[in-house]
């Protein structure tokens, strides 16, 4: 096999746009001839995947009780089946990482970022110095059509954000807007690229 690729994401949520975005990536890199591995990253402000048990929202009707028991069997093929795919497309040591600094210890080569919304703080809480890759490493480090999911970041994140975008040796974004606003921050070449899948 070829050089190591860690592969960073949203690789566990319970939806299709997430599940292809990371299988396409993860494909399109091994089949370029390189050791692809989709990282199992998941930071500790984030919960851990799907909840299995649904629960019923406070003050919910009758009618609508109703619904989600009927619609309990099909829920649970459907989770069951996310979570095969899940535990297919991340083929590696089943530990879950919940810091930066676990990443770091791993000998990757080459740290591909992206796709999907991994950047949007209204998500991770904050930049999330493992999709943001801001940790040490020896290895090259790549975003792939990474996603803000808005225009922008809060004011209070901007300074990191120039200070992270030094540190990456290749930017490629998803969204013409982020293109724009990461190109404020840097003189690097920040270019739009279309997601994965």
């Amino acid at each position: 096999m070829g050089k190591k690729v860690g592969i960073l994401t949203f690789q566990d949520a319970h939806n299709y746009g997430a599940s292809l975005q990371a299988y396409a990536l993860k494909k399109y890199i091994t089949d370029l001839g390189y050791d692809a591995k989709i990282i199992n990253y998941h930071h500790q402000n984030l919960p851990y995947g799907s909840p299995r048990e649904r629960e019923i929202p406070e003050g919910a009707s009758q009618e609508e009780i109703e619904k989600i028991k009927y619609s309990e069997k099909d829920y649970l093929e459907r989770y069951d089946k996310f979570e095969k795919v899940i535990d297919d497309l991340v083929d590696h040591e089943k530990e879950i990482l919940r810091h930066e600094d676990d990443l770091a210890k791993l000998d990757i080569d080459f740290w591909v970022s992206g796709s999907d919304q991994i950047w949007n703080t209204d998500i991770t809480v904050e930049m999330n110095k493992g999709y943001f890759l801001d940790f040490p490493t020896k290895g090259k480090k790549i975003t792939y059509a990474v996603s803000m999911g808005k225009s922008k970041l809060e004011e209070k994140f901007e300074p990191d954000f120039k200070r992270v975008l030094e540190n990456i040796d290749h930017i490629s974004v998803r969204e013409d807007a982020l293109r724009d606003y990461a190109k404020s921050f840097t003189d690097k070449e920040v270019i739009r690229v279309v997601d994965p899948t």
